[in-house]
């Protein structure tokens, strides 16, 4: 009975000590897929570096893409597939445009590939095998900007602009027979800068903008039906303002209207669902020696002007598409 008796009361302390240390398990967290359109930007807002951010076409904040500690990034393109997004890193304290090193992030995967080469990354080719960027080469007088073609499916590139003559912020059209760029007519001088037409081996076809009709003619990208150029445009007087050119009859319509507070808007963007097109606005202000900044959005023809954001924080360079993605509830 007394052995019968300690034996039991052994095995109560046993259960008491083993529920005492066990843990409860973690909530598992559901992994939930969702498709809708989406816009990818550049923003400051977690105070370390500008990274890039999701966020739906409504505003509100969907997810942090990069977590980078030093640098600046900004996205270009989303493939063909929708499933992957073409970004950069510049140095801080320089033009967010230089570029310096390549990217691409998997969508759905969640993961960065790359460094995959350096250089300013323009956009996807048809078929997403490839994909357009210029880089600079220094001389003795400065250098010059080259357009080159990076093959994913062979991890090699070759340029295709001509060597010498300056040639930057290329993007290939949908129907993959042409590709736009920026030059001046003055290398290193950034006055005359305008837009250009080439095909795909870097033959020139003909100038989409001329000095006499705009100052700047910058960061074109194609329609997606291949027949106009949408870019930010500035002419002697007034700032930047986001514009369409026609690529046969060289017809330009401004599609935006710079009012009070006067921001200037910069890196059209077209989402291929919804035919939405993207950019952002900045304006400096002098009493507080700060730059504002817009996430704007109109239609194809210039209508539905919308702010879709508007903070304390630097918002720039918003690329938008319908996308599949994983949240985890």
């Amino acid at each position: 009975m007394k052995w019968g008796l300690l034996l039991a009361l052994g095995v109560f302390v046993i259960l008491i000590s083993c529920k005492d240390n066990s843990t409860e398990p973690e909530a598992i967290k559901e992994k939930v897929l969702k498709t809708e359109e989406v816009i990818f930007f550049s923003s400051d807002r977690d105070g370390k570096a500008k990274n890039i951010f999701m966020m739906s076409s409504k505003g509100s904040l969907i997810k942090q893409i990069t977590k980078y500690t030093w640098g600046e990034y900004a996205a270009t393109a989303i493939s063909p597939d929708k499933n992957q997004l073409l970004f950069y890193q510049a140095a801080p304290g320089l033009d967010i445009d230089v570029g310096m090193d390549i990217y691409i992030y998997k969508i759905k995967e969640d993961s960065i590939i790359g460094p995959i080469t350096q250089g300013h990354p323009g956009n996807f080719s048809p078929d997403g095998k490839m994909f357009v960027f210029h880089r600079h080469t220094f001389t003795t007088d400065g250098g010059f900007e080259s357009v080159y073609l990076y093959d994913l499916t062979k991890n090699t590139e070759k340029r295709i602009s001509e060597e010498g003559k300056t040639s930057f912020y290329a993007q290939i059209s949908p129907d993959g027979k042409f590709i736009c760029y920026e030059s001046s007519s003055l290398r290193n001088v950034p006055v005359f800068w305008q837009l250009h037409l080439m095909d795909v081996n870097g033959n020139f076809i003909t100038d989409l903008t001329d000095a006499i009709n705009s100052y700047w003619a910058g960061n074109g990208v194609f329609t997606p039906d291949s027949k106009s150029v949408l870019f930010h445009y500035s002419n002697w007087v007034q700032g930047y303002e986001i514009c369409k050119v026609d690529i046969v009859s060289k017809q330009i319509k401004r599609l935006t209207k710079i009012v009070a507070p006067y921001f200037n808007y910069w890196n059209p963007s077209i989402s291929t669902f919804s035919n939405t097109i993207y950019f952002y606005g900045k304006r400096f202000d002098e009493k507080t020696r700060k730059y504002y900044t817009q996430i704007c959005a109109c239609d194809i023809e210039g209508a539905n002007f919308n702010v879709i954001l508007s903070d304390s924080f630097w918002n720039s360079h918003p690329i938008a598409d319908k996308v599949s993605y994983y949240i985890y509830k």
